[in-house]
């Protein structure tokens, strides 16, 4: 998840991703509630961290994009 969103060269077409890895996630653990093998337990937990990783990422990528800076980085004069 990080990795692809670490290659996209803009937001456009992010919040796309939203919902969809909202269901990745969502599925990936009630899967793993109902799941009585260990592998597959470790796929679905890492299908439902895949997505709520990528929701979040996903997420804070569109709100720092939005939002003005305003932190400054210029030293202050002593």
């Amino acid at each position: 998840a990080a990795v692809g969103l670490a290659r996209r060269t803009s937001v456009r077409g992010l919040a796309r991703w939203l919902p969809i890895s909202g269901v990745v996630a969502g599925l990936g653990m009630v899967g793993f509630g109902f799941s009585r093998s260990v592998w597959l337990s470790c796929a679905l937990m890492t299908m439902a961290g895949f997505g709520m990783f990528m929701a979040g990422a996903t997420c804070n990528t569109i709100l720092q994009t939005l939002v003005e800076e305003l932190r400054s980085r210029k030293a202050k004069a002593a």
